[in-house]
């Protein structure tokens, strides 16, 4: 590449990463993403806030605190059913079944909770203060006995203070994973949308310069290699630092809401999303100036725009699903490390923190190959394309063999 063809990659990269940011669409989408996080971090929030109903079983002894339960429960804003179980074996295959949410047995001081996948924090932390309050009791009722003056004070206190519930689960779930899934989903949707932003303007610009042949201008003091990867690069860049500005504003409205509590899994989410919003703008960007060199003008660029958009909006109902269903899946993994669709799953395996790191390696690794590739044989079909007589529908074939 000449020093020519790198000024004139460097100004159309310049040129096109300004009239990105500075495009109604990208605003526009811009601002619908932001306002759809914080409409969704508010529901969040508020579903967090509002307490949810929790149906709790008593057996055996356990039962002696029905009352004060339902009063320290309502005391504490929770909405809680408390009931009788005649068995602790017909309670655990309630909990089993889910007609039960925590069911509690032992003594009033040795408390024993049978959850199915987690104890609400609530719940817990009534059950523990009912626990504290029967050690109290029971450490007076010691010390009304005991005649002795030389009884350690710290000692009750600390008895008390160390009396706690003992929670055991049936089914274990990873407490942190309604998070993550937040995340990878919100990450797989803003993904999928920078890159269609980004692809169609690249389409849509490519057939806009062949209909009114401003691209034989350009031919003249560049090469076609420099004019479109100038072009691929200013629209990754511009998609890059949109998705960065969404993703900040994001992680710190969710961090001040409470409805996130894992500062590292934002930070390292908003970092490899950025990583691979630039990684898939420049993939998928080739493809969209090759594809819009092939067709008259902006008025028929719709004519390979769905074309081009088929892979991230494959690649948007791929990741909502699988990450929902399969997180750890096979297929996902093996998706994941395939250059068409690696860019929108990653991101998302690795905001829900699924993805190993030989699935990120291969996927680097494979993207990388086949961008060459990729913008080998864009190139080829861009130049064919642009240089093409008349206002017809170029083939690709004739594209590549002009």
């Amino acid at each position: 590449m000449t020093e020519v063809d790198f000024r004139v990659l460097r100004a159309g990269a310049w040129r096109e990463f300004l009239v990105a940011l500075r495009s109604r669409l990208l605003a526009i989408g811009a601002a619908i993403a932001v306002v759809l996080v914080a409409g969704y971090l508010v529901v969040q929030a508020a579903v967090l806030d509002t307490p949810e109903h929790a149906t709790v079983g008593l057996s055996g002894q356990a039962t002696a605190l029905h009352d004060a339960l339902a009063a320290a429960a309502n005391a504490r804003g929770l909405d809680i059913e408390v009931t009788e179980v005649a068995e602790v074996a017909q309670g655990r295959e309630q909990v089993q079944d889910g007609a039960l949410d925590a069911l509690v047995s032992g003594s009033p001081a040795e408390l024993q909770v049978l959850v199915r996948n987690g104890l609400d924090r609530g719940l817990r932390a009534v059950l523990d203060g009912l626990q504290q309050q029967q050690v109290l009791l029971s450490q007076v009722a010691q010390l009304a006995q005991n005649a002795q003056s030389d009884v350690d004070p710290q000692a009750v206190v600390k008895a008390i203070d160390s009396a706690s519930v003992s929670v055991h689960v049936l089914e274990s779930v990873d407490p942190q994973r309604g998070q993550r899934l937040a995340l990878a989903l919100v990450t797989v949707l803003l993904l999928t949308g920078g890159l269609l932003v980004g692809t169609a303007r690249l389409t849509a610009g490519a057939a806009a310069d062949r209909g009114s042949r401003t691209a034989e201008v350009l031919f003249g003091a560049a090469t076609p290699k420099a004019v479109a990867t100038g072009r691929v690069a200013g629209a990754a860049a511009a998609c890059g630092a949109g998705l960065l500005a969404i993703g900040v504003v994001g992680l710190v409205l969710a961090l001040l809401m409470g409805v996130l509590t894992l500062p590292g899994a934002g930070i390292a989410t908003v970092f490899w999303g950025v990583v691979w919003a630039l990684i898939g703008s420049v993939l998928y960007g080739l493809v969209a100036v090759a594809a819009g060199s092939l067709v008259p003008g902006r008025w028929a660029a719709t004519k390979v725009l769905l074309v081009v958009s088929a892979l991230p909006l494959l690649s948007l109902l791929l990741g909502f699903a699988l990450l929902i269903s399969s997180p750890s899946g096979t297929l996902l993994a093996v998706l994941a490390v395939l250059p068409p669709f690696a860019p929108v799953l990653v991101p998302g395996m690795i905001a829900l923190g699924s993805a190993s790191a030989l699935v990120v390696i291969l996927a680097l690794l494979l993207t990388a190959v086949a961008g060459v590739f990729v913008h080998r044989y864009a190139i080829r079909v861009y130049t064919g394309g642009m240089l093409a007589p008349g206002d017809h529908l170029v083939q690709v074939r004739d594209a590549l063999n002009p």
